[in-house]
């Protein structure tokens, strides 16, 4: 009995929080042809993902990334922006 208090209190949680972060900031995210991202924290991810994207890419589809030449994926490395802490 008490692992099914415990599973409907964890549901009710889990809706509640799904709710606050995705259903009510939908309209204001997702308004028009564009994505409005609404926090710092959005853009520090997508930026992650342009970085990963830059370097991956090559070596994805043309194989520059592979160990017969390294020193390609290297230069690529080097030349992205680094965060300063």
């Amino acid at each position: 009995m008490s692992g099914l208090i415990i599973g409907t209190l964890l549901t009710l949680f889990f809706g509640v929080a799904f709710y606050l972060r995705v259903v009510l900031p939908y309209d204001v995210v997702f308004s028009g042809e564009r994505i409005k991202l609404t926090g710092m924290d959005a853009y520090w991810q997508m930026r992650i993902v342009d970085s990963w994207f830059v370097i991956s890419l090559p070596a994805l589809t043309l194989s520059i990334g592979s160990p017969t030449r390294p020193e390609v994926y290297y230069s690529l490395l080097a030349s992205l922006p680094q965060k300063s802490l």
